[in-house]
């Protein structure tokens, strides 16, 4: 007979993947190394939507759109550890892993379509699963940012054909801008190339009149992606008197995602979008 107490660790939440096609949910079996917290994907050719589900639901969903300068996919660290966390508060998570964007025989993104996608994605999947989710905020990392702001302020422009808009906009050391000034060269180059489109793809110059409420955090010491693209971004949002919150901090540099290893007051982000996430009441 074994005497004292026996730890039991319960699984906090299920992980499934799915290919991201137009008209129906297409779960697919891929090995865990392939989508492990420490993947980097490459090479996308068909986009793909991992969703994190709690076993106790708060019923609120965060598309997470991980970063990797439009040229892979930063699943682990900007993504799945990101939705495990969220996971433990009751938030169901889609990570999108988007297909790169190729401007010589695409004119308008693949990462675009691809989140554009996901929304309608949402709406499947809850019909499927028998759930109706109270929220759906869209949450970006670095170059992810840059999907997720140009993706929100499309649906409230109504120039695409969707049933569901975001309730909320979280943005982690975001790209914004595409502008000569502050553009990160890479993003600029990989999503447009050398084309002058470069006030189409700047989120800041977009703005609508409508916009769910932004949050956003930002390092001023990070040397990737200036915080002045998160400044430039809280600024134009502001003078047009939509809802944001913005928060700077001196220390922190990028792509740091949900850990707290450096021990910089940026890694406590996630804290702070969990109190601005339940004073706006979603």
């Amino acid at each position: 007979m074994m005497k004292g107490n026996i730890l039991l660790k319960f699984k906090e939440y299920t992980i499934k993947h799915y290919f991201l096609e137009k008209d129906k949910l297409l779960s697919i079996s891929e090995s865990t190394e392939y989508f492990c917290e420490n993947a980097i994907l490459y090479n996308i050719k068909k986009p793909i939507v991992t969703v994190v589900q709690p076993y106790v639901s708060n019923k609120h969903g965060i598309i997470i759109i991980p970063g990797g300068g439009y040229r892979r996919v930063v699943y682990g660290i900007e993504g799945l550890s990101v939705a495990k966390w969220f996971a433990s508060k009751g938030y169901t998570s889609f990570i999108l892993s988007y297909r790169m964007p190729d401007f010589k025989i695409n004119s308008f993104p693949f990462p675009f379509i691809d989140a554009f996608n996901s929304l309608q994605f949402i709406k499947r999947w809850e019909e499927k699963q028998n759930i109706k989710l109270n929220s759906v905020g869209v949450m970006g990392f670095s170059a992810g940012g840059h999907i997720a702001s140009n993706l929100v302020i499309q649906c409230y422009l109504n120039k695409v054909d969707i049933n569901i808009k975001p309730d909320y906009l979280a943005l982690v050391y975001p790209v914004i801008s595409m502008q000569k000034d502050i553009a990160h060269l890479g993003c600029k180059f990989n999503l447009i190339g050398n084309s002058s489109k470069e006030n189409i793809y700047s989120a800041e110059l977009n703005i609508p009149e409508e916009m769910p409420p932004v949050f956003i955090i930002h390092s001023i010491d990070d040397t990737d992606v200036s915080f002045n693209h998160s400044y430039r971004f809280f600024m134009e949002l502001y003078k047009k008197k939509l809802s944001v919150d913005l928060h700077l901090f001196e220390k922190g540099g990028h792509g740091f995602g949900i850990s707290e290893l450096k021990k910089t007051p940026s890694e406590k982000w996630k804290y702070l979008f969990l109190d601005w996430f339940e004073a706006k009441k979603f």
